[in-house]
């Protein structure tokens, strides 16, 4: 492949992997069936060939400046976690109409150095150009008129007021779970609560406001705060982006074709109702989003989440009467007010 850059920032087969390693910028060459097969663009990536083109920061940096900065209307989804939104995003994936970038390793640096304390208003470092050159690289289109999703993970979901403002008015989902459902779907098992610990510690997450509190505290409390941090910038780009939805979860895995059918509309890729309906009742739904070599069973998610709700209402307690009262500190509301179906439900 050819690099120069006009293929570096024009050319989605010269796909934009991540910040580093050292002072260079890491590309992968891709095509459209490589983006489908890579069920996420991290390191797990299934790029088209295995070379690695790596490129001077400050060389790539300098032209990107001199281009100026362009918002690239993408579409984004925004997510809590164990939410269903690999298998949404990949519903939405459709060659010809659409293409869903899911995971990307580079917006996940950027949230890692945002932090969980991030403040729009005094944000670290390097964070804006950084953060605009990332979604730059993610609007590289295949055809005009073909949307983008990007489907995100934890910590580029704390810095969603900012991708807001760096792209503002874009379609927008949050999917989400109440407060309880959370807690039943990250303390499930052993790894699932080790999953807390590692990303609260990653994301900083007791040197933000309001969370100093949870240095030293249990698991349960940290799982309460990355969810009332991630609710809480959900709820402000909610305030400020008229094409924001929040999804409840079930609605996705109890109401597949309303939902499915809500959500490309909003996504600007209509599905027509028998469309829909493929997907909904194709193999896309009997798998695990994360893993299609294992069966997914929704009535064992469902036993899970009373099983796991039963075995600890101690500690589920304390974090729900925990979260509450921080909740009224933050200004969080307990419910969206712009749902995509269903009436949104209450949070707390």
């Amino acid at each position: 492949m050819d690099v120069n850059l006009e293929t570096l920032f024009g050319n989605p087969d010269l796909y934009f992997h991540a910040f580093g390693p050292e002072d260079k910028l890491s590309f992968l060459p891709m095509d459209r069936d490589h983006f489908a097969q890579s069920i996420f663009c991290d390191q797990r990536i299934e790029p088209a060939t295995r070379e690695v083109y790596r490129v001077p920061i400050q060389t790539l940096m300098q032209a990107y400046e001199q281009r100026g900065y362009l918002a690239p209307q993408l579409s984004y989804i925004h997510q809590i976690a164990q939410t269903g939104s690999t298998i949404l995003s990949r519903a939405l994936d459709i060659v010809g109409k659409s293409l869903a970038i899911r995971e990307p390793a580079h917006l996940r640096q950027v949230g890692m150095m945002a932090g969980a304390g991030f403040d729009p208003a005094n944000p670290p470092k390097n964070f804006g150009p950084m953060l605009g050159f990332s979604l730059s690289m993610l609007g590289k289109r295949y055809k005009d008129a073909q949307p983008i999703i990007i489907k995100g993970n934890v910590p580029t979901s704390f810095i969603a007021e900012a991708i807001n403002k760096a792209d503002p008015g874009r379609p927008t989902i949050f999917l989400h779970y109440n407060l309880e459902e959370y807690l039943a779907a990250v303390l499930r098992t052993p790894n699932h609560m080790q999953w807390v610990e590692n990303v609260a510690s990653e994301m900083r997450l007791s040197e933000a406001p309001h969370f100093a509190d949870l240095a030293d505290a249990s698991t349960p409390l940290k799982a309460a705060g990355l969810w009332l941090g991630m609710l809480k910038a959900f709820q402000a780009v909610e305030d400020a982006n008229g094409n924001a939805r929040a999804l409840d979860a079930n609605y996705l895995f109890e109401e597949r074709v309303p939902t499915l059918m809500a959500a490309s509309k909003l996504m600007e890729m209509p599905l027509e109702q028998a469309e829909a309906e493929a997907i909904a009742d194709g193999e896309l739904f009997t798998r695990y989003g994360k893993n299609p070599d294992q069966p997914y069973d929704p009535e064992a998610r469902l036993e899970r989440r009373k099983a796991t709700l039963a075995e600890i209402p101690d500690e589920l307690k304390a974090a729900q009467d925990w979260a509450a009262k921080k909740a009224a500190d933050m200004g969080l509301r307990d419910e969206f007010y712009s749902p995509l179906v269903g009436d949104g439900g209450k949070l707390l």
